[in-house]
């Protein structure tokens, strides 16, 4: 059997001789089986069973006024969107469901109103651009528009599963900033919040939502690039959002500090 061009020199594991039989690049392969175990371990993660919902204490959780006691609360808008960070509820301000009006304000908010999506779009189209994917749009100012173009459909479409996904299930859309101190223990929290959310009740749930947006709008490309394949490009784009989504939730959680830092004279 001859060795693919390039790549003699080496010994192959049985996994990439496998591959060579088939006519498939080894390095290839190895990429694509890091990636399918990358979705093995996010769906691994979206069938875990939910935490107790007990496991929330008054650190976790503002305390409810006692009632007739008389407590002045923040001002808060629960359907505002932070241009860059989206909708966020402060830790000092109680939790509590969000009602269908204030479910489509965030959604119609965030998707279409706020500045920061049509940022995102501009940059993905420039990283498409970038990389010339797909390639057969070439370069240019009308390839650059197209790309654009797709990312935003893409955008529109995960946000609006993921609100959907919320509304159906009655479960938190926003990032809830933790209701604990200590640097290491917020940043946790901004993690994990990648994975779970509030239900109905408060109790913590995974995220399905989620996962299932990032995923099905990584599903739509091949509607305008034939040579795109879900298995490859699609697992690719989805373990990217939910990257870009845990970066993003450290921001919203340490927003304050910053905003603080950065308005210091």
């Amino acid at each position: 059997m001859k060795p693919l061009p390039g790549l003699t020199g080496r010994t192959y594991s049985s996994r990439e001789n496998t591959a060579i039989a088939c006519g498939i690049d080894p390095l290839q392969s190895v990429a694509m089986g890091i990636q399918f175990q990358a979705a093995a371990l996010v769906v691994s993660v979206l069938f875990l069973p939910p935490l107790p919902a007990q496991q929330e204490t008054p650190s976790t959780r503002p305390p409810t006024p006692e009632p007739g006691q008389q407590t002045k609360q923040p001002a808060y808008d629960a359907t505002a969107v932070n241009p860059l960070l989206g909708s966020i509820l402060p830790k000092d301000v109680p939790w509590r469901p969000l009602t269908g009006n204030e479910r489509w304000r965030i959604y119609v908010n965030r998707t279409y109103l706020s500045a920061g999506a049509y940022f995102q779009t501009l940059a993905s189209g420039a990283f498409d651009q970038w990389h010339n994917q797909p390639e057969e749009w070439g370069q240019g100012f009308d390839a650059y528009m197209k790309r654009a173009g797709a990312s935003y459909v893409m955008i529109v479409a995960q946000n609006s599963l993921e609100h959907t996904g919320y509304a159906a299930l009655g479960w938190e859309a926003r990032y809830v900033a933790c209701r604990c101190e200590g640097s290491f223990k917020r940043l946790g929290h901004a993690l994990a919040w990648d994975f779970v959310t509030y239900g109905r009740k408060g109790q913590i749930v995974p995220n399905i939502p989620r996962f299932a947006a990032a995923y099905g709008a990584a599903a739509l490309p091949p509607l305008w690039n034939e040579n795109y394949k879900w298995t490859a490009e699609g697992i690719r784009k989805g373990n990217q959002s939910i990257i870009f989504a845990a970066l993003f939730n450290i921001l919203r959680e340490f927003a304050p500090e910053i905003k603080h830092a950065l308005t210091r004279k």
